[in-house]
């Protein structure tokens, strides 16, 4: 934790002039000053390495903070006013003027912040926060990173369902050569052989066309860096504010001929913010086995006991369907959250007149200039933390028509191998 402090103040300064019948000018008094002064102090937690990367990841990063700190800024404001020339006695005053502060005073807000509820904006920002983690489904849904999640996820489904309608045809073509029986037996072995061998060559340049459209589909799915990086982290913010008092006071004001008044008003005003991201990830992240790609149809031979490589195939399609369920049936949850607390007393006081004020105490005044005076002082109080309460529960999303394993029949490939395994010669 590291602490850090520094003083700072603010001075309001101000006078007024008067001019005489006969000319001369005198002035009135000399510059009054206000003078407030305050310390500014903040507390924050230790700096979080890599906070950056721990982001783009989806991971709390957040570092703690409190702190405190008062501001204030004047605007000057100017009053001029006069009465006819020779009117009266030599002496008397002809006209006068009034330049700076306006004599508001410099004092900041008294209200102790630290003792100030935000309960009623909290819950206003909470209820805000999860109703956003709801809406996120749709945002998500909607969205174009599961918009191109689903298209590389075509890009393995469909080459991979042509790979396994190849498989079964190439299935019945074997079946049907080595069934001929016309031959005699040395003679149709060696025929069975070259057909299916004929037979295997037409195959495979079906086969290497849709391996190498299941390959580009598993690229486009790791190049994103899906696997470690989930699919998707959509920020979530909620937030509200709350005036929990309004106070108003008036102050009347004069300087020989000259009057006005000073208008305060001060509001307390409490905000909380929660801010997060809801990480979006596959419910099983299984991903391809790369030994699987050195699969070559060339390598193998169309023999009566290897009519098609099932051991290589029911580990492939296995290892597909698994990318596909995995990836089609996405977790929405919140992967951090923070909540951020603000109380702020501000108090701006502005000066006001107008020629009819003034001609109550003054009534021969023929003329009237005036530019308010601004006054605005705040105390701001900060407080930031990691949040671990409890919100709406994971749901779960679903890319429509990819998550079926119908087409891969497993079970159906098994069956097959074991019936060619039993065939032989005969």
């Amino acid at each position: 934790m590291t602490t850090k402090s520094s003083p700072d103040s603010v001075v309001l300064k101000w006078e007024g002039s008067l001019k005489y019948q006969d000319g001369t000018t005198d002035v009135l008094q000399s510059p009054s000053y206000s003078t407030a002064k305050w310390t500014n102090s903040v507390t924050t937690g230790d700096n979080i390495p890599g906070w950056r990367e721990l982001l783009r990841q989806g991971y709390d990063a957040t570092t703690s903070l409190v702190g405190e700190r008062s501001e204030a800024h004047l605007i000057s404001g100017r009053l001029y006013v006069s009465i006819p020339k020779n009117l009266g006695i030599p002496w008397q005053i002809r006209s006068n003027l009034v330049v700076g502060s306006m004599n508001i005073g410099s004092a900041l807000p008294t209200v102790i912040l630290a003792n100030v509820s935000t309960s009623e904006a909290d819950a206003k920002a909470l209820a805000r926060f999860n109703q956003r983690i709801t809406n996120s489904r749709t945002a998500i849904q909607g969205g174009v990173v599961l918009g191109e999640l689903g298209q590389t996820l075509r890009m393995i489904r469909n080459p991979a369902q042509g790979l396994r309608r190849l498989v079964d045809d190439w299935g019945v073509t074997a079946r049907s050569i080595r069934g001929q029986r016309v031959y005699p037996l040395a003679f149709r072995k060696k025929k069975v052989t070259e057909n299916l061998a004929d037979a295997w060559l037409e195959t495979q340049f079906g086969w290497k066309p849709l391996l190498s459209d299941v390959k580009a589909g598993a690229t486009a799915l790791a190049k994103h860096n899906i696997a470690s990086q989930g699919v998707a982290n959509l920020p979530i913010r909620g937030s509200a504010a709350v005036d929990v008092s309004v106070s108003e006071s008036i102050s009347g004001m004069s300087i020989s001929m000259s009057q006005w008044k000073n208008v305060s008003v001060e509001v307390v005003n409490t905000s909380v913010r929660y801010r997060g991201a809801i990480r979006v990830e596959p419910r099983n992240p299984a991903v391809f086995n790369p030994t699987l790609f050195g699969f070559d149809p060339a390598s193998w031979l169309p023999t009566a006991w290897e009519l098609t490589p099932y051991s290589f195939l029911i580990d492939y399609f296995s290892n597909v369907g698994d990318v596909i369920e995995g990836w089609s049936t996405l977790n929405n949850r919140l992967a951090w959250c923070n909540r951020t607390a603000r109380v702020t007393a501000e108090k701006t006081t502005t000066s006001w007149t107008n020629i009819k004020l003034i001609r109550s105490t003054v009534p021969s005044v023929n003329e009237v200039s005036f530019k308010p005076a601004k006054y605005v002082c705040r105390k701001i109080r900060v407080s930031r933390a990691s949040y671990n309460g409890n919100f709406i529960p994971d749901f779960v999303l679903e890319i429509p028509g990819l998550g079926s394993k119908k087409w891969l029949n497993i079970a159906a490939l098994l069956a097959s191998r074991d019936a060619d395994r039993t065939w032989k010669f005969d």
